[in-house]
């Protein structure tokens, strides 16, 4: 008597966990390389646009305070009573010079008429709380004469450091200006 063939099945396909066991164990230690050299470019290139950024915003705050100061020491002021004084100015430029990581203190502001500096205040130097000196009470377009080319020049300065330093002894130079003409003395 002839016994009944038994169909061979073929094996069975691995399982998931045990085709994860027959890999290459170098592949883990690839893929930790290819991380460890990849995060510090990823890491410096993010530092890199906060700090622009930051860097960006101070020159623009830098700008607008000297373009403010300006405006503000050109204008008549409606009462009639006399024009800004120069510690007016220099007050009001340090005061709109506001940003991430900028202190106002650290502005220098210059006050220039036709080339010729009328006042200014050093960068970390306290403005005092009352014009307590002669160039301080200057008035910054006395004497002008409307219809010519006098022109106002509010200039506010700013050593700019780098708030995540990527290099060592980073800072840069920032200035904005505010030109505007002297119409009124």
């Amino acid at each position: 008597m002839t016994m009944p063939s038994r169909a061979r099945r073929a094996p069975a396909a691995p399982s998931r966990p045990a085709a994860r066991l027959r890999r290459a164990p170098s592949d883990d230690g690839a893929a930790a390389v290819e991380f460890a050299l990849v995060v510090p470019l990823l890491l410096a290139l993010a530092f890199g646009i906060i700090d622009f950024g930051i860097l960006f915003g101070q020159n623009l705050s830098l700008n607008n305070a000297a373009r403010d100061a300006g405006r503000f020491a050109v204008v008549r002021q409606i009462d009639g009573s006399p024009g800004r004084t120069c510690h007016a100015v220099l007050k009001r430029a340090r005061e709109s010079s506001v940003a991430i990581a900028l202190n106002p203190t650290d502005v220098g502001v210059t006050v220039s008429r036709n080339g010729t500096t009328i006042c200014s205040i050093p960068a970390g130097t306290a403005l005092p709380a009352t014009a307590n000196s002669t160039a301080l009470q200057k008035l910054p377009c006395a004497g002008s004469v409307g219809g010519t080319d006098d022109q106002l020049r509010v200039a506010a300065t700013y050593s700019g450091r780098l708030v995540v330093p990527l290099w060592p002894g980073s800072s840069f130079s920032l200035t904005g200006n505010g030109y505007f003409k002297c119409e009124y003395s």
